[in-house]
């Protein structure tokens, strides 16, 4: 099978600066955006592939994905400073041909502390 050569995906790095909607200047922040773009960008695709390379860490049962400058003070932080593997994976579920998330994350579980 040959794959044709996306000229100018809709890939992005969501570690730049970018002008972010209310101000929110977070890599959380920035990450929800992303994820918002992506939904919309993707609907109709055949194939949707996410990479994430940070940290990630298990509270629950529930997988989340925390961005370097997140801010866990308390246990009930990670619901306003990280992102739910779940919301990622809703993200990718209309592509008609392959969903791949990649994840390049060291994950510590909560309940081992």
């Amino acid at each position: 099978m040959t794959v044709p050569r996306v000229e100018h995906g809709p890939c992005r790095d969501i570690t730049r600066p970018t002008h972010a909607p209310h101000g929110r200047a977070s890599l959380c922040g920035r990450a929800r955006w992303a994820l918002r773009d992506f939904i919309e960008r993707s609907r109709d695709a055949e194939v949707a592939v996410v990479y994430y390379a940070s940290h990630g860490i298990e509270v629950d049962g529930v997988n989340y994905l925390v961005p370097i400058d997140a801010a866990l003070e308390r246990d009930t932080d990670i619901y306003d400073e990280a992102l739910s593997l779940d919301r990622v994976l809703i993200a990718i579920e209309p592509a008609t041909k392959l969903r791949l998330v990649v994840l390049d994350a060291c994950r510590d579980s909560q309940d081992e502390h």
